[in-house]
């Protein structure tokens, strides 16, 4: 695996880690500080759903597409209002995020689709069935099933 190699790797997230504060990334190398903590939050999300690590690649695939359908996420009301320099006359620029627009694109995120995954996300055997055509073991679902 690329994170033990030997080889130093270049230190690609050093300026966005906060210096003041309690995170260790610049004590390690990022490619396993960054794979430690998503295989972390991985097994948290299975948890939390009550589900397996194949089920939930097949959720948070749904999730990407969907995501990936929309035009734009413009943000809620209540961030909106908030009067941050977020907005422009061409709808919200997420690409640089301060506090106050990272709290509004986090509440966009939970309320446009995060919100919506546990509640209203179609099952997965339905996914699989959407993916895979009438067999569960289809080449889609055997990949992801694979890559999980």
């Amino acid at each position: 695996i690329i994170s033990s190699s030997k080889s130093p790797m270049p230190r690609n997230y050093d300026a966005v880690v906060n210096a003041e504060a309690m995170c260790t990334m610049r004590s390690e190398t990022e490619a396993k500080y960054i794979a430690d903590h998503w295989m972390n939050d991985w097994k948290q999300m299975v948890e939390l759903l009550s589900s397996n690590v194949e089920d939930l690649a097949a959720t948070l695939h749904n999730l990407l597409v969907q995501m990936s359908q929309q035009g734009r996420d413009d943000p809620k009301q209540d961030a909106q209002a908030a009067g941050s320099a977020l907005f422009g006359r061409d709808g919200p620029n997420w690409s640089t995020l301060n506090l106050p627009t990272r709290n509004a694109w986090e509440e966009t995120l939970e309320s446009k689709y995060l919100s919506h995954l546990v509640k209203q996300n179609e099952s997965v055997q339905e996914l699989y069935s959407k993916w895979s055509g009438a067999a569960e073991d289809g080449k889609f679902v055997a990949e992801l099933k694979e890559s999980a």
